[in-house]
């Protein structure tokens, strides 16, 4: 189970739609996902938020596996796997060579 570590926060003001907007320097949250908070303010105030937490992940053709499988045996080509993740071929090309996967000849055939 996760664990929240979390100060109460400072009151910044009153926002868009009426919302109160709080300040935090200490809080510990999952990696990503959606999830709840709750705590007291100084006056006994109790307070509960929904706090979207956003983890930015490598791209799957960084994955040595996950390269391997769709250039190797789906024998994909660079040009079809940049193109789905809107990067080049030399790209693709550079991190085969990183992942010491023997790259195929120009214009092979599948």
């Amino acid at each position: 189970m996760s664990e929240y570590q979390l100060k109460v926060g400072k009151f910044l003001g009153k926002g868009y739609g009426g919302h109160d907007y709080y300040e935090f320097n200490d809080v510990r949250l999952p990696a990503g996902g959606v999830t709840t908070i709750s705590w007291n303010g100084e006056n006994g105030e109790q307070f509960v938020a929904n706090i979207k937490v956003r983890q930015e992940l490598d791209p799957l053709y960084r994955d040595p596996l996950w390269l391997f499988e769709h250039y190797i045996e789906k024998e994909r080509s660079m040009a079809e796997i940049a193109d789905e993740f809107g990067v080049s071929p030399t790209a693709i090309n550079q991190w085969l060579i990183k992942h010491n996967i023997e790259t195929r000849s120009r214009g092979h055939n599948k």
